[in-house]
């Protein structure tokens, strides 16, 4: 009888391990940000605006991000549509209100984290010849992605568009305000 007694225990125990360190599956969310950059040097960016779920699990709310990139005066030297900027460190915040209100963080890969299929780039797109608007996109991957101790650092990313609003003052040409849109999938 004691064996059993025995064996019901071990088996009970290891079942409650296999159990409590199943991890749960990460579900990704897709979203469309759109917004204003806040704060710029020529070595960060600082954005926020809002977001909208996209598809059943879409999440949507306010959001902001920084971008810690290498500088972008290469980009203007190089065949447009080339990574001319690498993104080394920022966040990414989403103060979620819908579908329920919770806090979505996570971190800009740096160049040496980057996971295949995913880049870490900044290109120029339009060089705002004759003083229009100049046009980049933002590729890079996201880690650490989560609410709280639910996290992943697989499959998020960021896409983004970043327009350089320009025109000309007393003859020179000035950047007065940049936008951003983009797809964010978070996986967590």
């Amino acid at each position: 009888m004691k064996r059993v007694k025995l064996f019901a225990t071990l088996l009970t125990t290891l079942l409650l391990a296999a159990v409590g360190t199943t991890s749960v599956a990460a579900t990704e969310h897709t979203t469309v940000v759109s917004g204003f950059e806040m704060y710029a040097t020529s070595s960060q960016g600082r954005f926020s605006g809002t977001a909208t779920g996209q598809g059943a699990n879409g999440v949507s709310g306010g959001w902001s991000i920084v971008v810690d990139h290498s500088s972008l005066d290469p980009c203007f030297r190089m065949k447009l549509g080339e990574p001319c900027a690498v993104v080394y460190d920022g966040g990414f915040s989403l103060a979620e209100t819908s579908p329920t209100i919770q806090l979505i963080t996570g971190q800009f890969d740096s160049p040496g984290a980057v996971r295949a299929p995913q880049t870490n780039q900044l290109q120029l797109l339009n060089r705002g010849d004759n003083c229009t608007d100049q046009l980049f996109k933002i590729t890079d991957g996201l880690s650490n992605v989560g609410t709280g101790s639910q996290r992943s650092s697989v499959g998020s990313s960021f896409v983004g568009y970043l327009w350089h609003h320009q025109r000309s003052f007393w003859g020179r040409c000035i950047t007065y305000a940049a936008t951003v849109q983009g797809t964010v999938v978070l996986n967590f």
